[in-house]
């Protein structure tokens, strides 16, 4: 994983994925990507049950007063 200005690349394959971290990969869309950029859905492990999953979240922060989902790729640099 690389990180830059928001934006990061995921280039581990999915069985790596997988062993490294025990987990199964179901049915959440994987493919390896160089530019992964605010708003988008990308694959995330999540706890569920007392089990790792791999599922897809949305990339961002969009605060709850938002009325647009874009807002999260204004808001990626926000500093507290």
């Amino acid at each position: 994983m690389n990180l830059m200005c928001g934006r990061y690349t995921l280039t581990v394959q999915e069985q790596e994925l997988a062993e490294e971290f025990g987990i199964s990969l179901g049915d959440c869309p994987y493919s390896i990507r160089y530019n992964i950029a605010p708003t988008q859905n990308v694959p995330v492990i999540r706890v569920v049950d007392g089990q790792r999953q791999l599922r897809p979240l949305r990339w961002g922060l969009v605060p709850h007063w938002a009325k647009d989902l874009k807002m999260g790729a204004r808001m990626i640099n926000a500093r507290s």
